[in-house]
């Protein structure tokens, strides 16, 4: 039988709320812009490498028009996506999660938050 392992717990390491399991490397590549019909559409990819072995993938894409003023949003929209590449043999859950702002994403890893004295496994 397999422990799961939270990907909150990971999330919760890449935004400093944690340290572990241990961060031992991460990519940021250079955002890609896209310009159409007075948006403009911004992608960031990040890689996060851990320690024992686990490769995540963070896409950020957030759109805005062009020439507009800031709004003020506290929380303004963007697409947050996280997705396990390389579990290594590990079961993770969920292997995947997507978010439609950051405050979406807060409160997830918030709600998925597990003590420091569990045992490390999820319920499904």
């Amino acid at each position: 039988m397999h422990t799961t392992q939270a990907l909150s717990s990971y999330l919760r390491v890449i935004l400093h709320l944690q340290d572990q399991p241990a961060l031992q490397q991460h990519q940021k590549q250079p955002p890609v812009q896209i310009y159409e019909d007075g948006y403009t559409i911004e992608t960031t990819t990040h890689h996060y490498y851990f320690a024992n072995g686990v490769h995540i993938e963070c896409e950020v894409e957030q759109e805005w028009q062009d020439g507009a003023a800031c709004a003020g949003d506290v929380c303004p929209p963007c697409d947050i996506s996280y997705r396990v590449v390389d579990a290594q043999g590990l079961h993770i859950q969920p292997h995947q999660k997507s978010f439609k702002n950051s405050c979406q994403m807060h409160f997830w890893i918030q709600a998925h938050h597990l003590p420091a004295d569990d045992t490390g496994t999820t319920p499904c």
